[in-house]
């Protein structure tokens, strides 16, 4: 009887180690919340990577934008994917803040856009150690440009 329990246990365990991962970690819908702003259908699609070292996996992000009512390109949709599915990478606690929107610094573009910081935990073991990291890791704006915060 416990053979039978501990082989049942081991195949539990190995199944749940080799399910294969979720490709899209995060979606966030702000169009819902404000139902005013006008889509502008413009879909902006970056890859990056986020880890550790030599643990590094590859995500894509993509953004949809959408005018509010002052003329500012805000941040409608965003997806978060993790392109790898047999990634090592275990990311959770994603979150976004979002800063007021703003014209590119020294430009002649006027175009006023929303800024959006995604942050998150991610984590990994390379043979007995665990590495961890709690913070930003890619900025986003109205404007379709993106910057890389924690590579």
């Amino acid at each position: 009887m416990k053979t039978s329990i501990l082989t049942l246990f081991t195949c539990i365990a190995i199944c749940s180690c080799n399910a294969p991962k979720e490709k899209v970690v995060y979606t966030k819908d702000f169009l819902s919340e404000n139902p005013k702003w006008q889509i502008s259908n413009n879909t902006t699609n970056k890859e990056f990577e986020i880890g550790f070292e030599d643990r590094k996996e590859p995500m894509k992000i993509s953004w949809t934008t959408a005018k509010d009512q002052t003329g500012c390109l805000r941040i409608a949709s965003l997806t978060l994917e993790n392109v790898n599915s047999k990634s090592q990478l275990k990311i959770e606690n994603i979150k976004t803040s979002k800063l007021e929107c703003a014209m590119k610094f020294d430009s002649p573009d006027t175009t006023r856009f929303e800024t959006l910081i995604v942050s998150a935990d991610y984590s990994t073991f390379k043979n007995i150690k665990e590495y961890t990291y709690r913070g930003p890791i890619i900025t986003i704006m109205g404007n379709g440009e993106s910057k890389v915060t924690k590579e």
